[in-house]
């Protein structure tokens, strides 16, 4: 185990695959990633197309271990039991995955059965990642969610009956209509439910969203707690014996994502599916986004790769302190990282340097995005 014990220890070149998922029966509002609605029937061509590009890449890792497969999405549970195992023994066959190695599946609760989630378990999945967001179905339905609140406890319900050995739930917060008193009666219902993982994300109104332009004509008016609310969820999450190990993430010990863990310490990662970003050995690479695209690419050549570059050293250190220091441990403070920015935010009290790690304080973790301005 690492030495805060939330999550194992891996080698350094230990390497993770993500699989893009891009359907949704109804995309939300806030939501910026790639995804396509209503296209269900594409599955199938999907997961044949995700199997070839499996085995196309997989010299890519060449030979090195794979210690997390995550599906994500749009909405991996539209896929079936029998989708995911096939996806699974891919990456089993193709690559060098690690015994006890992490498999993640994103389900949205509409698409959450008690049937479905035991044929999940059985493909080989070992985190369940349940995205709630809410219990209240205004809040819901202002964003765009097609759950209902008695939907999401249901849900959880299901994958409790299946026995994952870990059940997260994704929740959010600073919602518009939202007050401190309801975020705090969420939290303490779910954490009964006994989820060993929790993600605990701000509202975040980003630019080409429905929700964007919902803001800008007025007819969603922006929370303004939202710092609140983050003082009240650690506060809250602490209580019940949770770790606040990354800006949005708590955790019970051993429970720590693995995969979003290698994001974080910037381990390299290989990306399929359309819109799949990869990051091996020094140089990232973007899969085309459309689906058309993607399985006619996939189905000639077993690669869809829309643009490459390599990563600079500049580029490295700035992508260090963006995600590394979204870590309650912070990052080794290595020479390169000095600089007036990183002294400047010390004297300010925004930043720390702890034994050998530079890493925000409470007031730097607060206002990280104030802070990634001043220093990157």
């Amino acid at each position: 185990m690492r030495p805060d014990g939330l999550a194992p220890t891996v080698a350094p070149e230990a390497a993770g695959i993500y699989v893009h998922v891009p359907f949704c029966r109804k995309k939300c509002v806030y939501c910026d990633f790639h995804s396509v609605e209503n296209e269900e029937e594409r599955i199938d061509d999907y997961v044949d197309a995700v199997v070839k590009e499996l085995t196309g890449q997989a010299g890519a890792l060449r030979g090195r271990p794979v210690v997390s497969l995550f599906f994500g999405g749009g909405t991996p549970s539209l896929l079936e039991g029998e989708q995911v195992a096939r996806i699974v023994a891919t990456v089993k066959q193709e690559f060098r995955f690690a015994r006890n190695g992490e498999i993640t599946l994103e389900m949205n609760p509409e698409s959450v059965t008690p049937q479905k989630a035991l044929a999940w378990r059985l493909a080989g999945v070992t985190r369940a990642s349940l995205g709630i967001q809410s219990l209240a179905d205004g809040d819901l339905a202002t964003l765009g969610r097609i759950h209902t609140a008695a939907q999401g406890r249901q849900a959880f319900e299901a994958l409790k009956g299946a026995r994952f050995p870990h059940r997260s739930v994704d929740l959010m917060f600073a919602l518009p209509e939202q007050t401190e008193r309801e975020w705090a009666d969420t939290l303490r219902e779910v954490l009964d439910w006994g989820p060993d993982h929790l993600s605990a994300y701000e509202l975040t109104v980003e630019p080409h969203t429905p929700l964007f332009g919902m803001v800008e004509r007025g007819e969603v008016i922006v929370n303004g707690a939202g710092e609140r609310m983050f003082d009240a969820t650690e506060a809250i999450l602490r209580a019940h014996s949770f770790v606040h190990y990354e800006i949005s993430n708590y955790a019970r010990p051993g429970a720590a994502c693995l995969h979003n863990l290698g994001y974080w310490e910037l381990r390299d990662y290989l990306g399929v599916g359309p819109g799949a970003h990869s990051l091996v050995n020094g140089v990232r690479w973007a899969n085309v986004k459309s689906l058309t695209s993607w399985l006619g690419r996939v189905g000639e050549s077993g690669a869809a790769v829309a643009e490459t570059e390599r990563v600079t050293a500049g580029m490295r250190r700035t992508e260090r302190l963006m995600m590394g220091l979204r870590l309650a441990e912070g990052i080794p403070f290595t020479a390169d990282l000095k600089g007036p920015g990183i002294d400047g935010a010390l004297e300010d009290g925004w930043l720390e340097i702890v034994g050998d790690r530079l890493r925000t304080t409470p007031r730097g973790w607060r206002l990280l995005n104030d802070l990634l301005a001043r220093i990157v």
